[in-house]
């Protein structure tokens, strides 16, 4: 009995299991798991001692992180294998995904050459699809090490939502298939279900590229990702460039790359081609690196896909692969955890569970403005307090009413004037160059909003779509959450608005009232009895809801006023 080696192998109580399948299914972390377990049973163990139980009513064993892990590994199999064999598993997933409304892409063929047989699926969800329809760019980039085979490889499409700003994803392909055949059959696809992008954005891949301009002949303009084209440019200056004696190469490759990349952010055309020109004759002397960049960047129109000015300025967002690289880390991070030992329909349950639930609630939450605020938040925000902090007069100087709309100074150079144009209820858009880049509303628009209350930022290709998710997650979590999408047509805007902005629009048309009217001293008792119902409106608004996290950011950013 001195030797306690063989408590080791005793196994774990039924109450013990339970409670890890339980916390296993609410999504509590294994190291939290395991301390909150094994404080139980010292507790129980403490209970036994003082109550003078029996000796073997306080045995036990700490549970470890492998007990934890096969409990898990059992819910896993429970959920994601419908058989054993992992490519009947996937089949059985597809059929039960179509019943779900997803549409769903299977391929498969030999390959005579390699006697390996070539296969690849993919899925999208009714709310992702309606999501793609609508998009004009989006990235596409596919990701290794997401299952246990080691050639196989996950596309991914993934696109910035519209009123988060975030990436979403919103298709998939598995292939062990790594070359085009099986990326053109996916998008042809997406083609034929009503998916009509302006740009896609791509890594340095061929294969991509040449999937897409097939797909759409041409149509469709590729955009390579800058930051693959710079670490591109970067190895292959420091293999090709040569230097003579007495030269120094770590100066003459800083000098290439810096016209190189000069190009590539040209905004200009013209420009453009007599920087190229310029370039091909300072650098003639590199024959061999000269040689590659002609017939890997320029020949052919290539420089089309990397240079800025033949971008549209709309795009400018997605000018670096960023949505679908950060969307590849946090797959593999968060949710695979870094490990390589999971089956294809483990990864089909992974995504059409965990992700898309997670991403659809933070979806509802941007959207209702819970929580912290989404990037496009931010960057409104920050733009209405930029108006803000102009007085009524100033801003009355600054603008002027013209046939085609409002005149507005500019913010910065009182030399510049920009046209804000409206319809009757909507101001619509602007001529600076934020708007033409962002397309969503300016400082100078909410300036106007300011100075022209019956006048409201309402983009009509922003708001003209109200996404709904339903709340309601299936408890075994095979069940997809659903996105009901109400699209009412541009044409024809239909906005509903809020209570708050109401109120806004209210307020500020008695400001304007009250700024232009002069009372005399008859006035003062009716004065007084509007203040007085004035202040006790303000007393009710004080109770009811709720002042967001990111109201904070008004004392973030300093008030100027313009002298």
């Amino acid at each position: 009995m001195n030797n306690m080696c063989w408590i080791q192998h005793l196994p774990l109580e039924n109450w013990v299991k339970i409670l890890i399948k339980e916390r296993l299914q609410e999504g509590v972390d294994v190291p939290t798991i395991v301390d909150l377990v094994n404080d139980k049973q010292e507790k129980k163990k403490e209970e036994s001692i003082r109550l003078r139980l029996p000796a073997p009513s306080r045995l036990y064993r700490n549970v470890t992180y492998e007990d934890v892990y096969n409990q898990y590994y059992k819910i896993m199999v429970r959920q994601t294998r419908m058989a054993e064999n992992d490519f009947s598993s996937v089949g059985l997933w597809l059929v039960e995904l179509e019943s779900m409304s997803y549409h769903t892409f299977i391929f498969g063929q030999s390959n005579p050459d390699t006697q390996v047989y070539n296969f690849g699926f993919g899925f999208i969800a009714p709310w992702q699809l309606e999501l793609l329809k609508r998009a004009r760019s989006f990235c596409l980039d596919a990701t290794h090490h997401v299952t246990i085979y080691s050639n196989t490889v996950m596309y991914t499409i993934v696109l910035c939502h519209e009123v988060t700003g975030r990436g979403v994803p919103v298709a998939y392909l598995v292939t062990n298939d790594q070359s085009e055949e099986p990326v053109r059959k996916w998008l042809m696809d997406l083609k034929d279900l009503g998916v009509s992008p302006t740009q896609i954005t791509v890594d340095c891949s061929k294969a991509e590229a040449n999937a897409i301009s097939r797909t759409w002949s041409g149509s469709v303009a590729i955009r390579l990702c800058a930051w693959h084209v710079v670490r591109a440019w970067q190895k292959n200056i420091k293999e090709k460039v040569v230097v003579g004696d007495g030269e120094d190469k770590r100066a003459v490759i800083s000098a290439i790359f810096a016209d190189i990349r000069d190009m590539m952010y040209e905004e200009d055309q013209v420009e453009f081609f007599n920087r190229l020109e310029k370039f091909r004759i300072d650098w003639q002397n590199q024959d061999v690196f000269m040689a590659y960049f002609e017939q890997q960047w320029i020949k052919n129109d290539l420089y089309k896909q990397w240079v800025r000015s033949f971008q549209e300025s709309m795009f400018r967002h997605m000018e670096l692969n960023m949505f679908i690289e950060s969307f590849h880390n946090q797959l593999k991070t968060v949710y695979l955890q870094r490990r390589r030992n999971r089956r294809m329909d483990g990864l089909i349950f992974l995504l059409i569970s965990k992700v898309h639930k997670r991403i659809i609630r933070r979806i509802k939450a941007e959207t209702n403005r819970v929580g912290r605020m989404g990037p496009l938040a931010l960057a409104r925000r920050e733009r209405q307090m930029k108006a803000e902090a102009y007085t009524l007069e100033q801003l009355d100087m600054m603008i002027e009413l013209k046939e085609d709309g409002h005149q507005i100074q500019s913010f910065t150079n009182i030399n510049i004037h920009y046209m804000v144009t409206s319809d009757d209820t909507f101001i619509t858009s602007c001529t600076c160059s934020d708007f033409a880049i962002t397309q969503r509303a300016c400082k100078h628009m909410y300036a106007i909003e300011i100075a022209e209350p019956e006048l409201s930022v309402r983009l009509p290709h922003h708001c003209s779509i109200t996404n709904v998710l339903e709340d309601d997650v299936d408890s075994n979590l095979t069940q997809e959450t659903t996105a009901i999408t109400n699209v009412v047509t541009t044409d024809t805007p239909v906005v509903q608005q809020t209570h708050s902005e109401r109120i806004e629009i209210i307020l500020r048309q008695m400001q304007h009232h009250v700024r232009d009217v002069s009372f005399s001293s008859t006035d003062n008792q009716p004065l007084e009895n509007i203040i007085e119902q004035l202040t006790s409106i303000q007393r009710q608004l004080n109770n009811i809801g709720t002042i967001a996290t990111n109201r904070q950011l008004q004392t973030q950013l300093p008030r100027r006023r313009r002298n």
